[in-house]
Parts: structure tokens; C-alpha cells; sequence
């Protein structure tokens, strides 16, 4: 099964909930299932920055499922922040864990 659990958890809200458009949930994310909940912290830091220069200095630029057309990525991050929280996606498991390990949450931040 490919992608994360968050993925597939994800996935499958969206599935069971017609109110809400699962196949663009779908595409958002089919590039990038290998989705983790990270935090990013507050708007006006420079963590979130730091984060996309450090993913596009390894795996080049973002992927962007919605330009016409898409643009491949290795990585995608999701479009909410909620208190300080957002998911992003990674192309394989490998790259997810990777990314965990280096942006793991501040001291004193918790899930």
C-alpha cells in the first residue's frame, strides 16, 4: 500500500463525506502520499521558510497538482495551518522520514 497512514486516514474522511470533493483531495495528494503532520509554527516566523528551502535544495521545486499542467514534485505542502500545524507530502517514505528528522517539533510543542 503506498503512502502513509496519514494518507490514507485522510483519504478515506473524504471518500465517506460527499460534501467534500474527494478527487480533488485525490489529486492534491497523488503525487505525494507519503503525507506527515508538521509543524510549521506561526505565520510570521521563519521555520515554515526554512523548511521549503530545505526540501527544494534537495529535491528540487514543489509539486503543484493544480497548474495546467501539474507540475511534478518530489514534496507538496498542504494550503492550512492550524495552530500551527500543516501536512505535507512527500513523493516516497524515505523522504517523509527524512524531513521528520530534520524539522522534528520544537521543545514543548505537541501533537
Amino acid at each position: 500500500m503506498t503512502g502513509s497512514e496519514s494518507y490514507h486516514r485522510m483519504m478515506k474522511f473524504f471518500e465517506e463525506h460527499p460534501q467534500h470533493d474527494a478527487e480533488l483531495q485525490r489529486r492534491c495528494w497523488e503525487a505525494t502520499p507519503w503525507i506527515t503532520e508538521v509543524y510549521v509554527g506561526d505565520p510570521d516566523n521563519r521555520r515554515e521558510m526554512d523548511m521549503r528551502l530545505w526540501c527544494w535544495e534537495r529535491w528540487g521545486g514543489p509539486a503543484n497538482p493544480f497548474r495546467d499542467p501539474p507540475t511534478p514534485g518530489q514534496w507538496r505542502e498542504g494550503n492550512a495551518i492550524v495552530y500551527g500545524w500543516a501536512y505535507w507530502g512527500f513523493a516516497t517514505e524515505q523522504q517523509m522520514r527524512e524531513f521528520e528528522a530534520a524539522w522534528p517539533p520544537p521543545e514543548g510543542i505537541k501533537r
